[in-house]
């Protein structure tokens, strides 16, 4: 097994590295062949384990295949950059809000061309609304005239790459509101919309007796959203290397993990002495994978939470299991089921961050009887900080 999951996060992670997606046809007879290989050598040895590292790569590679198919399917053809177009949506996260304009996002539910003709298959939107623009929050359904173009942004070498991570988000097309009759509300908000209490959140910050520097870093750390931080604060904490405690990730939703933990652990115990049949601890990994996710969704359920969540599953899952040799292995699971949610997850750096320092501790603390706490405590920080300064270096040109 730990061959297989490796070879997979590898083929689908490789997708970074590709001019242009492989066909799917050699692909999937590949597929059958490593299958059938695996299935003519059971038990163990050299060339199971090698035919096991072909499956794994081929349907990593075959399924990042897929996936950026059906992104690039979803996006707006060259033929029609810079056409107009009446969608209907849902506005999705949270729209920001300047001088001269509203940007907002739109899941599209619906597509029609002025003059009749088919609409691609557009999935999400990425929209200005310059001038007097009505109020436009989270989880309502609007109607709206469009001009739309392909993603794109600038190609400098060593600058931010603005349509792949368009490509990433999985932004279909950009572009602004033209003015008209057709812009108008469907429906208001539902109460299930998670965007909309999110929303509803923000605007109790921003009401608090606080500093702009307070309520910006209050939004980072509670809904994920850092766009209220000014540019002067984000270099201070650039500089001083704690830019990871006021972006939502591992470490926060961690902390909501072991308060759930605490939660669930007292009342499985609770429940125990009543007369309960399950153990404790099953009590405090649910609550603990409850308690997670509801601060991942609540912090918008970005890449960097839905991978630290999918690791924590992971983890929590191997606890449930009692499987403490495991570690290792966890760790290739978490990096598998990553690589199926987001095969271009290698170019963002806490990708990068998050495992290597996972990997370094592992690397160091693995198998090793504990020794006295402080000692613990300054070997971790010391793991960590080695664990992770060849990529800081790489994607910040420094460590701080």
């Amino acid at each position: 097994m730990p061959y297989l999951l490796f070879a997979f996060a590898l083929g689908s992670f490789s997708s970074t590295l590709w001019r242009a997606l492989p066909a799917p046809l050699p692909l999937w007879a590949a597929l059958a062949v490593a299958a059938l290989v695996v299935v003519r050598w059971p038990g163990r040895g050299r060339w199971r384990a090698l035919a096991l590292l072909a499956l794994g790569g081929v349907a990593g590679v075959l399924w990042a295949a897929l996936w950026g198919a059906a992104r690039l399917d979803a996006q707006l053809p060259a033929a029609l950059d810079k056409t107009d177009w009446r969608v209907q949506g849902e506005v999705v996260g949270l729209p920001e809000r300047d001088r001269r304009r509203l940007r907002f996002d739109l899941q599209v539910t619906e597509v029609v061309a002025p003059d009749g003709a088919a609409a691609p298959p557009l999935r999400r939107l990425r929209l200005s609304w310059y001038g007097a623009v009505p109020e436009v929050r989270p989880g309502e359904r609007w109607q709206l005239r469009v001009r739309l173009r392909q993603p794109r942004g600038f190609a400098n070498p060593g600058g931010f790459d603005y349509a792949g991570w368009l490509f990433a988000q999985g932004v279909s097309a950009t572009g602004y509101v033209r003015a008209g009759p057709d812009n108008r509300q469907l429906a208001a908000a539902s109460l299930g919309s998670v965007d909309a209490w999110r929303w509803r959140v923000a605007q109790r910050i921003d009401a608090l007796p606080a500093d702009a520097a307070a309520r910006g870093l209050l939004r980072a750390l509670t809904i994920g959203d850092g766009s209220a931080i000014d540019a002067a604060l984000w270099e201070r904490m650039r500089v001083t290397g704690v830019i990871h405690l006021a972006v939502v990730s591992g470490l926060h939703i961690a902390l909501a993990a072991g308060l759930g933990m605490l939660v669930g652990l007292l009342l499985g115990r609770i429940a125990a002495a009543a007369g309960a049949g399950w153990p404790a601890r099953h009590a405090g990994a649910l609550c603990a994978w409850l308690a997670a996710g509801g601060y991942a969704l609540l912090a918008g359920f970005g890449l960097s939470t839905a991978r630290a969540w999918a690791a924590l599953s992971v983890v929590l899952a191997i606890a449930l299991l009692r499987r403490r040799g495991a570690r290792s292995v966890g760790l290739l699971w978490a990096l598998a089921l990553i690589a199926l949610l987001e095969p271009l997850a290698p170019l963002n750096a806490g990708f990068w961050l998050s495992f290597g320092a996972v990997a370094a501790l592992l690397l160091s603390f693995g198998g090793r009887p504990p020794r006295a706490w402080w000692r613990e405590l300054l070997r971790a920080q010391w793991v960590v900080t080695l664990g992770t300064a060849a990529g800081l270096l790489g994607f910040q040109g420094q460590v701080p």
